[in-house]
């Protein structure tokens, strides 16, 4: 279930990272290099769409809401979930060396990181005060990314 860290993984091992900002030094847009960004953001796109999912099994009504945040399991599983999300745009960047012609990709996942990390503060008010109505927000607001995702996904795999 936790592809997330044989992601970051790899990406560390194929893509040599420049400090902090998760860039390649000089860019690569060698035919492998470029294989593997397109198959690294792959599997980041499939794992943010995989947690965004989790997300969304309590329902965004209040009572489910309620139900969860007084649910071991259901709390667990939504910390993990919130956990990757709230990480959207380190994790991207850690595909590092994204290659010429990927600016729509990397458009789509900024936007859906946006709503990501959004959800994921939404979530972190809800766990900390046990509170209901911040659930449903980051519950709704994590949905948001969805499109972003999916673009991101098409923009990929048509080669644009």
């Amino acid at each position: 279930m936790r592809s997330l860290a044989l992601v970051l993984a790899v990406a560390a091992l194929v893509s040599p990272l420049a400090g902090c900002g998760g860039r390649a030094a000089t860019p690569r847009s060698t035919p492998v290099a470029t294989r593997e960004w397109i198959a690294n953001i792959s599997v980041v796109i499939g794992q943010l769409r995989n947690d965004v999912a989790q997300t969304q099994l309590i329902g965004a009504t209040p009572r489910a809401a309620r139900d969860a945040l007084h649910d071991e399991s259901a709390l667990y599983a939504l910390l993990v979930a919130y956990s990757d999300l709230a990480g959207c745009r380190h994790i991207v960047a850690s595909a590092a060396g994204a290659p010429p012609g990927s600016a729509r990709i990397e458009r789509s996942l900024g936007e859906a990181c946006a709503h990501l990390e959004r959800a994921a503060s939404f979530f972190t008010q809800a766990a900390t005060h046990r509170r209901a109505p911040p659930l449903v927000a980051a519950t709704r607001e994590a949905r948001r990314a969805l499109p972003a995702l999916v673009r991101a996904g098409a923009a990929l795999h048509s080669g644009t």
